[in-house]
């Protein structure tokens, strides 16, 4: 497995404002066998409610020096997510 391989495998968050009433949460995992999961919500920024919308993407992936590329598999798959699973995520 190669060193950039090696240092992407785990879970990986990424939080963005949208404005100043919806926030995004992204969160990828990277798994040994070069599959990865992306999972997508959108909620609320300051009470954290969910709107309704996220969805869920898997594939491979390929490292190529400092280049990072994402294959996804099947159409992403709707999911609904409990209000009370959503929490937050720390810049």
């Amino acid at each position: 497995m190669d060193p950039a391989d090696k240092a992407l495998i785990g879970s990986w968050a990424q939080h963005r404002s949208l404005d100043a009433d919806y926030s995004a949460a992204r969160i990828y995992t990277f798994r040994k066998d070069a599959t990865f999961e992306m999972i997508n919500v959108i909620g609320r920024t300051k009470s954290g409610q969910v709107t309704g919308y996220a969805f869920r993407a898997t594939g491979r992936y390929q490292t190529s020096g400092d280049t990072l590329r994402l294959s996804e598999g099947p159409p992403p798959v709707l999911v609904t997510v409990p209000e009370e699973s959503i929490f937050p995520l720390n810049n």
